[in-house]
């Protein structure tokens, strides 16, 4: 006896699944050796490292300048990219805080700046005794006072020129220390001797690695941001199955400093 015939549109429809599920872009793994961090471990009060910046094109400056929110999410700080500040695009939170400023209240134009985002300097570099992980990125935030990251920086590059070149540069080694209130800081930076980036088939894989800080530092969309500006856990999911669970993980898992600032 012949098996029972299927509907003629069952190939299509199965054909048809298969595209579509496809479609779905694959997540961004998260991999955390692409991020150097100043962030000193529990029970750590010093540290010591190397980091040698990537020379970038002539006559381009190998710092990005990106605006971040400082905000707090399950009791960590993050940073959320601006839409707003950096591509023009619609920002929840530079939205509540034009509505605060526009209040004749000290107090909540004061809380408007909570609400507005923070600039940041990203430079893509090396870092030394971990060459084998390849090109690492360096998020610092800018400080008006001139006592910070970049400044420390900037003075080495005042008094030995470009520090970035691939021939002659120089690593930059970084004091870590912490706060009063426990924050790791950078303490200060001085330059090492003159030394070429690497071997020459190094600094041609280093240079010509195409991987830029938006591969590497999260856009999330607006509603997303929306979630955290109303106080709500971004990560909760109505989904509860493991690929959510999954996902989830996945979400939470990007390297930030847990600190505000």
């Amino acid at each position: 006896m012949s098996a029972k015939a299927q509907p003629k549109n069952s190939v299509l429809d199965a054909i048809l699944k298969q595209y579509e599920s496809n479609k779905v872009k694959p997540r961004k793994e998260v991999d955390l050796t692409k991020y150097f961090t100043t962030m000193l471990p529990k029970g750590k009060l010093t540290d010591k490292k190397k980091f040698r910046i990537i020379p970038t094109e002539p006559g381009q400056s190998p710092f990005v300048e990106v605006w971040f929110h400082n905000v707090q999410i399950n009791g960590e700080w993050k940073k959320l990219y601006c839409p707003e500040k950096n591509a023009g695009d619609p920002c929840p939170f530079c939205e509540v805080a034009s509505e605060l400023d526009k209040s004749d209240s000290k107090e909540e134009k004061d809380l408007a700046k909570s609400y507005k985002p923070k600039k940041f300097y990203i430079v893509k570099g090396i870092e030394r005794g971990k060459e084998n992980e390849g090109v690492k990125f360096w998020r610092f935030s800018h400080n008006y006072k001139g006592t910070g990251v970049f400044d420390k920086m900037i003075a080495v590059f005042s008094e030995k020129g470009d520090i970035s070149d691939a021939k002659e540069g120089r690593d930059l080694i970084i004091n870590i220390g912490k706060d009063d209130r426990g924050n790791s800081v950078v303490s200060s930076i001085i330059h090492d001797d003159k030394e070429p980036l690497g071997t020459e088939e190094q600094i041609t894989e280093w240079i010509s690695d195409t991987m830029t800080w938006e591969d590497v530092f999260s856009k999330r969309d607006y509603d997303y941001l929306s979630k955290v500006v109303r106080g709500e856990n971004p990560y909760e999911k109505k989904d509860t199955s493991p690929t959510s669970a999954t996902n989830q993980k996945e979400d939470e898992a990007t390297m930030d400093e847990e600190q505000p600032f």
